[in-house]
Formats: structure tokens, C-alpha cells, sequence
């Protein structure tokens, strides 16, 4: 009786070095453990393999304490006639194959034997006797397992273990890395760099940084964590949005919008930058879409201001607080030599306004009610205004009544001079 060698499995599909052969070899395990007892053999599915059972049967996998554990039990008993019979065929030729065997049946006859073709001719024909175990280990290239139980009588069965097969090894881009364990078989890559781990080397995968965005028309295509660079004005990792309102993008390839800040605003989108709040008003917060006006009869010294303390009187109204104004009220005549530093224009005309007699309009020309408009203004008259030089000079009730006359208005220049 030979004794029964057991092959550990390597792996229950897939390619890994021969131990103790060239390093090129590879070998696949048909790993009948990974199938649950009562699986037909022809319905076994291995990458490359291929079971069927051509004659008479069961061929199933199962556990025997007579036999072997998890193995594949070729059972020729339940048949009138002897001969079960199973086939392995390869989608490629492997160079070598192992695997365990155990017999039972009347003992010392040749009654189970195993085959092996390459491309239909027979390469090895061994019989193995009843009640025998052991492994059958060939090397020589073949396609084909064909394993027979019960040649003489219906009373014989034969399990065998797994099935060990080896491969040459094939480089069909010469990198060093054998196809089957190759991330990228056609096209070289020694380093075999993959980084979004699909199994596809880099160099081949036509989405190497797996975002979803096939490199061609990925900006970022060794970053998963975006795919566009967006111009100014607009943001985003895989889609390019406009800036909303109160934000801003200065700069390409931006991945967020930022808020303006206070004493900006945007009040567009997609803005690559935000407007200072002109004079006269001001933005208090971040984030604005529009700057707050200043009071009534205030305004700011300068643009960006961030508050309403920075509003300050305004008495003309011309934008420009009195504290930087040189002309606070507005009349064309430079606070320093203002006679009437308060004038209000146009003057108020009075309730019997007379022909020949004037008031200051709204440009400081003195006119009277018929549109006659003298050659004086409120520049000549120091900045006073009819009813200022009335009120300054003690005037009588007539000019208060009916306004002032030329004479009175020209005789004010002369004092001035």
C-alpha cells in the first residue's frame, strides 16, 4: 500500500510560484475544500478548468473516512456497468500536475487508472490497483485529466485531493512580472504602481486615481479627491460652480468659494472679486451681496468702510463728510473765507417776491421773478446767500418783504473788499 501524501492548498484560484521550481513556473490549486459536500463536478468552476463527467458517475465532492476528506469521490457502485468516468480540460497547457489519491474496492486488482492528452493524444496513461493511495505526480505538458474508476467491476471508487497544476510562465511585456501576476500584461510596469488598488497597473488603467474620471479628461488625474480646475470666478472638485453672492474667487483651480470681506461685498455671481461699499455707505459683515447706505445727511470718508460710525455729517450732502469737506455747505466758496458758512441754496423766496428784486437760486446766481439774473453770485458775495446778506447787514423790512435789490446786493461786495 503507498502511502497518501497530502498537498496543501496554495490558493483556491489563481497563480502563485511553484515552490522548489524556476521561478517563472506558477501553479493552480483546484481546491475541492472550497465546495460544498454533494457538489457534482461538473459543477465545479475554476479560472481556465473545465469538469465533466462524459460516463456513467457519481462523481461528486466529499468526505470519507475510508478515503480522504474534502475530495472529489468518483463512485462507480450505483451503476449497472463499470467505468465512471471524469474529465478535466485546461484552457491552457500546463507542464506538470499533483495530487492525492485513495482507492477502495477488491483489493490488488487494476481497476482505476488516470490519463493525461495534450491536444487529444494520449501523454500518460497510469492504473493504480484497488485499495491503494498515494499521489500522482506527472511532469509533462498536457490539456487533459481524464480519471476512470471501476474498469472491472461496479464495486470500485476512487477519491483524489487537489489538484495542483503548473504553468510555464509567460512576460508578454518583458517587465519582469509574469502575466498572470501582472497588473498590466501588455504594457510595462516592473513597479507594478496601481494606486487606486482596482488591480489595473497605472500605466494601462484608463482611470488611474479611480474618481470616477477617465485621465483624459481628469485635470487632477493622480488625485481622487478632484477632477476640474475651474477658472476664476467659479469653484468645485469634479464640477465647476459660479461664486454666489458675497463670495469671490480670485484664482484657478480654486475648490471653494471665499466670502467677501467687511467693507466689500459681491452683488454678481461668479465674482473673482469684491467692490469695496463706495463712500457713503459700508458693509459691516462678511459674506455681503450689497453695501448699507449711511444715514441721511452722512457719509464716509473714504470706500471699503465696515460700520456706521464711519458715517459722519454730511451738511451739503455732496458725499464728502464736513470733517474732510472744504466747502461744507456747498455754496462754492472755501470754508476758510466763508462769510456765510451755514448757506442753504436755492434761498427761500419771500412771500411778495418783487421784480427787481433777487434771491440766490440753486448755482448761486441772484435772479428775480421775471428770470432776470445778475452778473453777481454768491462766490462775490463771500458765500451769503439774499436773505444771509438781509439778515447781516440789518437790512430793512422791504428786502425782507420783497427781496433785496441790486444796489444792496453790490454795495455787500464793495464791504467785503
Amino acid at each position: 500500500m503507498k502511502r497518501l501524501i497530502t498537498i496543501v492548498s496554495i490558493a483556491a484560484a489563481g497563480l502563485v510560484p511553484v515552490a522548489g521550481s524556476a521561478a517563472a513556473d506558477q501553479i493552480q490549486v483546484v481546491d475541492f475544500s472550497a465546495y460544498p459536500a454533494g457538489t457534482s463536478a461538473a459543477s465545479i468552476s475554476q479560472p481556465g478548468v473545465t469538469f465533466a463527467v462524459p460516463q456513467n458517475g457519481p462523481a461528486v465532492v466529499w468526505s470519507d473516512a475510508s478515503l480522504m476528506d474534502d475530495a472529489l469521490l468518483i463512485n462507480d457502485v450505483t451503476t449497472a456497468a463499470p467505468g465512471s468516468v471524469v474529465s478535466m480540460s485546461l484552457d491552457t497547457e500546463a507542464t506538470a500536475i499533483s495530487y492525492p489519491f485513495a482507492s477502495y474496492g477488491n483489493c490488488g486488482y487494476p481497476v482505476n487508472r488516470f490519463q493525461l492528452f495534450r491536444n487529444g493524444s494520449l501523454v500518460d496513461d497510469t492504473v493504480v490497483e484497488s485499495c491503494d493511495k498515494g499521489t500522482y505526480t506527472r511532469s509533462v505538458a498536457f490539456d487533459e485529466l481524464r480519471i476512470t474508476a471501476g474498469l472491472v467491476t461496479n464495486a470500485e471508487a476512487v477519491s483524489i485531493g487537489s489538484i495542483a497544476l503548473t504553468f510555464p510562465s509567460v512576460d508578454t511585456d518583458g517587465d519582469g512580472v509574469d502575466d498572470p501576476a501582472d497588473n498590466c500584461p501588455t504594457v510595462p510596469n516592473a513597479d507594478q504602481a496601481d494606486q487606486d488598488g482596482d488591480g489595473i497597473g497605472d500605466v494601462c488603467d484608463d482611470d488611474r486615481d479611480g474618481d470616477g474620471v477617465n485621465n483624459v479628461d481628469d485635470a487632477f488625474p493622480d488625485d481622487q479627491t478632484r477632477a476640474v480646475s475651474c477658472e476664476p470666478g467659479y469653484y468645485g472638485a469634479f464640477t465647476c460652480s459660479p461664486a454666489p453672492l458675497g463670495t469671490y474667487v480670485a484664482n484657478p483651480g480654486a475648490l471653494a468659494a471665499r466670502p467677501c470681506s467687511p467693507g466689500t461685498y459681491a452683488d454678481t455671481l461668479a465674482s473673482i472679486a469684491c467692490t469695496p461699499a463706495p463712500i457713503g455707505s459700508y458693509v459691516g459683515e462678511e459674506g455681503a451681496a450689497a453695501p448699507t447706505a449711511c444715514p441721511d445727511g452722512t457719509s464716509t470718508v473714504a470706500t471699503g468702510s465696515t460700520s456706521e460710525s464711519d458715517c459722519l455729517l454730511d451738511t451739503d450732502g455732496d458725499g464728502l463728510p464736513d470733517i474732510v469737506d472744504p466747502d461744507d455747505d456747498g455754496d462754492g466758496v472755501d470754508d476758510g473765507v466763508d462769510v456765510c458758512p451755514d448757506t442753504v441754496l436755492p434761498d427761500t423766496p419771500p412771500d411778495d417776491w418783487k421784480k427787481n428784486h433777487y434771491v440766490a437760486d440753486a448755482d448761486g446766481h441772484f435772479v428775480d421773478p421775471d428770470g432776470r439774473v445778475l452778473d453777481v453770485t454768491v462766490v462775490d458775495t463771500g458765500g451769503c446767500s439774499g436773505s444771509q446778506i438781509v439778515e447781516a447787514a440789518g437790512l430793512g423790512g422791504g428786502h425782507q418783504r420783497f427781496g433785496i435789490t441790486r444796489s444792496a446786493i453790490l454795495d455787500w461786495v464793495s464791504s467785503l473788499s
